[in-house]
């Protein structure tokens, strides 16, 4: 509105849209996560951080909203070498069940490796249980689950190698003799 004479007060109406690259995201997720990059140039980090841990851990956001809110999480944390805040992304990505099947299993193998760097090798067994249930025929971590739950004392270990070695010799492949010699000791 134009003012006349004085008398007319002036508004002014901004009218803000958000558009994303892919058609999968919401307007909603896509203008947080316009707002979080912005905060980003800015310098606010911390307010970016917010934003995207509230969309991938929200259940108001659809799948791919949650996907890409905790993509963006991560690349933040690997620009700032955040080795924490890279652990909760991939937590929380995890948790949000909106990673495709071809990562989930590579996220969750990264989260063992993750506490096994810093030696926390009860974090590393649970973490492993995880990835052997979603996926029994992962001759590997099953390995490795053995190999951590004798290192610790836990009963079951010999079970666990037995098990990657039969899905070893049911995939086709050569089985270690490590792991043959793990269950005869």
């Amino acid at each position: 509105l134009e003012p006349f004479h004085g008398t007319n007060p002036t508004k002014k109406f901004q009218l803000r849209e958000c558009v994303s690259d892919s058609e999968e995201l919401s307007e909603g997720a896509a203008c947080l996560l316009a707002d979080a990059d912005g905060r980003i140039d800015k310098g606010d980090l911390e307010g970016a951080t917010d934003i995207y841990r509230f969309i991938v851990s929200s259940e108001e956001f659809g799948g791919p909203d949650r996907l890409a809110a905790g993509q963006k999480l991560y690349a933040l944390a690997e620009s700032q070498s955040d080795e924490v805040m890279r652990e909760e992304a991939l937590i929380r990505l995890v948790a949000s069940r909106s990673l495709p099947d071809s990562q989930l299993g590579p996220a969750k193998r990264t989260l063992v490796s993750m506490a096994l760097k810093r030696d926390e090798r009860p974090l590393a067994i649970t973490r492993l249980e995880d990835v052997v249930s979603s996926d029994p025929a992962d001759a590997q971590s099953l390995a490795n689950l053995a190999i951590l739950m004798r290192q610790e004392g836990i009963i079951g270990a010999d079970e666990r190698m037995i098990a990657a070695i039969a899905a070893r010799e049911s995939a086709g492949e050569a089985v270690p003799q490590g792991w043959r010699d793990f269950v005869s000791s």
